[in-house]
């Protein structure tokens, strides 16, 4: 998926009639950070890359969202999500939307119970058109 792609369809909520399922967000607010995430049982300098070449995995929190099942509403609310894009020092350019991860204690977990820390060392990052 491509940062137009992310847009269209994660911010701007224009995902096609068929896609079976979709989550529209505010991930483009200036005030969200994306922070940069490693799985909690690395040490703190690991980071977790994405598919395509500088591509890494970052979590932003507080997003208020719409779930969408072709095309019709399923839910809305706020919560924390796991993204893939290009992350550069303060940039960050979206271009996948893995998905709603929870946020326990200081610690993040996917659908799959995978558990992940903010990396420390690292700075996080804002959006980026």
């Amino acid at each position: 998926m491509s940062q137009e792609h992310f847009k269209k369809h994660h911010i701007d909520g224009n995902a096609p009639p068929n896609k079976l399922f979709n989550t529209q967000g505010n991930f483009d607010d200036d005030s969200k950070r994306y922070l940069s995430i490693r799985p909690s049982s690395t040490p703190s300098g690991t980071r977790i890359p994405g598919t395509k070449p500088d591509q890494r995995k970052t979590v932003v929190e507080n997003i208020s969202f719409k779930d969408t099942r072709r095309g019709n509403p399923v839910g809305d609310g706020v919560g924390a999500f796991m993204v893939t894009g290009k992350k550069d020092h303060k940039s960050m350019k979206p271009e996948h939307l893995d998905g709603h991860v929870t946020k326990e204690g200081r610690k993040y977990k996917d659908i799959k119970d995978n558990e992940y820390s903010e990396c420390s060392s690292s700075s996080s990052a804002y959006y980026s058109p």
